[in-house]
């Protein structure tokens, strides 16, 4: 990244310990979760597939028992094709803060609860 005066900058964003959504490939998947740890080989990762959010978040609101949950996995670099944070886009809301408002609780919290 270069500022208005030319200067070359360097941007370092923390990822692990993030919320993220991951996105894979062979065979392409989506997850949404909390990226764990990185390294040479790939990445470690706790959440659920993102086509079980709704499902999961409502879960939550019940307080029985869970149907969906997050699961620690491990991915090497040759699935990932892109992690993207989880944040807010302009008036659209990121997936955490939209899990919180119908949960109740903290997306973060929850997705760590009962880790190994």
């Amino acid at each position: 990244m270069k500022t208005s005066s030319g200067r070359e900058t360097k941007r370092h964003i923390k990822t692990v310990g993030e919320i993220v959504v991951l996105y894979l490939k062979e065979p392409r998947e989506k997850m949404w979760g909390i990226l764990l740890e990185t390294s040479t080989s790939g990445v470690w990762f706790r959440g659920i597939e993102l086509n079980a959010f709704e499902d999961f978040a409502r879960q939550e609101t019940t307080k029985k028992e869970s149907f969906v949950g997050p699961s620690t996995i491990f991915f090497p670099y040759l699935r990932v094709e892109k992690i993207i944070l989880d944040e807010n886009m302009g008036m659209f809301p990121s997936l955490k803060k939209k899990f919180e408002e119908i949960a109740g609780i903290k997306a973060k919290e929850r997705l760590l609860e009962d880790e190994l």
